[in-house]
């Protein structure tokens, strides 16, 4: 197969397709998903990503690679409420329908950008594993999902942990920033960091006895939201977790996550 036949594959597995109608039902509270998400001790196990020839052609085609700096920094954030200034959803935001293998392949070039970089924005992580990518049912994407969830496991400093990572198509998710700060187990806690594309990063925390968890959720300007969440435990465990003192990734390292221009439908 030459890489011309590869690319006309892929080309006909992203192709528009005639909207879907509108339907409510898939328009779930993001804030109770993420509660939901976030109150889960021990997480469930997935499949991890085996990454294959076939998954590196095709992310290389989907996106083409960034390259990653180390994150060391964060803009001057704004002051609580970081809600004031910024409208949520953007105007003009139109929401799209994908395949469940759109989806797939997006998902596949995702994982494989995730596997090459991840050491380079968390420095020191080992045993770096991508889970395979799906939804509310664990690892399984269908028609029209338009978010895709996943775990990466790593450990850092001898310990095992993860980060979350969700990804929203543009136009799911209405949720406002002030709702999503409202979900953090100290609200005046939440801050944004406004970016140079004029989207708004928000950090926010939630506990939960000795567990901690602390999120960086990037409002983008075209209307996609990329959270990333981490854990100073392993929401992956099968059995009960080691507890960390304080969640093992940065606030820097969570927002070079999120903003990666990679993970976007």
């Amino acid at each position: 197969m030459s890489e011309q036949d590869v690319r006309d594959g892929l080309a006909g597995a992203l192709a528009d397709e005639p909207p879907l109608s509108f339907d409510p039902d898939r328009l779930v509270a993001r804030a109770q998903r993420e509660i939901r998400r976030r109150r889960s001790l021990v997480g469930v196990g997935g499949a991890t990503v085996v990454i294959a020839v076939a998954a590196v052609v095709a992310g290389t085609l989907l996106h083409p690679t960034a390259t990653v700096a180390t994150a060391t920094h964060l803009t001057t954030p704004h002051s609580s409420p970081p809600t004031t200034t910024f409208t949520w959803p953007p105007a003009g935001v139109h929401k799209k329908s994908y395949t469940a293998n759109q989806e797939g392949v997006l998902a596949l070039g995702w994982s494989m950008h995730l596997a090459q970089t991840f050491d380079t924005v968390v420095p020191g992580a080992t045993h770096i594993a991508i889970q395979a990518w799906g939804g509310e049912a664990g690892a399984q994407i269908t028609d029209n999902q338009d978010y895709l969830d996943t775990f990466a496991t790593f450990t850092l400093h001898g310990v095992p942990t993860a980060v979350a990572v969700q990804v929203q198509a543009p136009g799911r998710d209405t949720v406002t920033p002030a709702q999503l700060c409202a979900q953090s187990s100290t609200p005046s806690t939440c801050v944004s960091f406004p970016q140079a594309d004029g989207g708004v990063v928000f950090l926010y925390d939630a506990t939960q006895n000795a567990l901690r968890l602390r999120t960086a959720s990037a409002y983008r300007p075209d209307g996609t939201v990329v959270s990333v969440t981490g854990y100073n435990y392993d929401p992956t465990a099968s059995s009960a977790p080691r507890v960390q003192p304080s969640v093992p990734v940065t606030d820097a390292q969570l927002t070079k996550f999120a903003t990666d221009p990679v993970l976007a439908f």
